[in-house]
């Protein structure tokens, strides 16, 4: 059984729609669409979000599952490289949480 309160297949599709929705926004631009699927929704996430993938929106994919242990992680392409995306049962909703690199 995987994450959440369904079968694993259950579990690795409603992740990876999850993961195609947050990624469906970002690509959009719509901030607040992709902070209701994040897995930190709080106060700053639009301007996380945005500062972190906003040159990228438009042009960012999945590129599949990623074989890890018990988690749903998922690979993201970005024009400026890639990254992981993990999904997680919230309660009753599927969240998920982008793997922000910062580099200074």
């Amino acid at each position: 059984m995987g994450c959440g309160a369904g079968s694993e297949d259950e579990d690795t599709e409603a992740a990876r729609r999850a993961v195609d929705a947050w990624v469906k926004a970002v690509n959009a631009r719509d901030w607040d669409r992709a902070c209701a699927l994040d897995s930190y929704p709080g106060r700053d996430c639009s301007l996380r979000i945005e500062r972190a993938f906003g040159s990228s929106a438009g042009r960012i994919r999945v590129t599949g599952r990623n074989p890890s242990n018990d988690s749903l992680l998922y690979g993201i392409k970005t024009p400026t490289g890639s990254g992981e995306i993990s999904a997680g049962r919230t309660g009753d909703r599927w969240r998920v949480h982008p793997e922000i690199t910062v580099i200074r």
